[in-house]
């Protein structure tokens, strides 16, 4: 459709598609001031079951207030859970400090305990040092005495041993 003004300002519209130069195209339909005055009027106040411009209007005003509130209530939401988060965490600390200072006054002076008993009972057990030389004495004395007597079966035994030796290494591929 197409809609051409003319030199006094009338609109003229052509409800034909256009068509070739070859052809003459008939003269478009024009249209009066009160013909569009009507047109106006009945897009404008008629057709009941179409919104009207109002309606549009109101809605338009719903939607931005809709949208308004949203941003508001995501961060509401948003602040809501960081507030629990930091309750949380503000509990794990002071559950963490409690047990912090149970562990200063309690375990302190437990460890501080401890340690002083076993360092008096280390400082208390005083060895014996003549009887342990006496007895390191005594164990070479009676070793030189059983080797001086039984050479021969210590050699025997000792050679043995050594092949005995000899045989697990060989079956063991060493």
């Amino acid at each position: 459709m197409n809609i051409a003004t003319t030199q006094n300002h009338e609109q003229r519209v052509s409800v034909d598609p256009p068509k070739d130069e070859n052809t003459k195209a008939p003269a478009p339909a024009t249209l009066t001031d009160s013909d569009l005055d009507r047109i106006r009027s009945h897009l404008g106040q008629g057709l009941g079951g179409y919104a009207r411009q109002g309606d549009i209007v109101e809605l338009h005003q719903r939607i931005g207030e809709k949208f308004e509130k949203l941003p508001l209530e995501l961060g509401a939401s948003d602040e809501a859970r960081a507030a629990e988060q930091r309750a949380g965490f503000e509990n794990l600390q002071s559950t963490l400090n409690s047990l912090e200072g149970a562990l200063r006054i309690e375990l302190a002076p437990l460890l501080q305990k401890s340690i002083t008993e076993s360092l008096q009972t280390a400082q208390t057990k005083r060895r014996s040092g003549w009887k342990g030389i006496v007895l390191v004495l005594a164990a070479l004395c009676v070793g030189t005495a059983i080797g001086a007597i039984f050479q021969d079966t210590v050699l025997a035994l000792i050679s043995q041993a050594g092949n005995a030796v000899a045989r697990i290494g060989a079956y063991l591929n060493l």
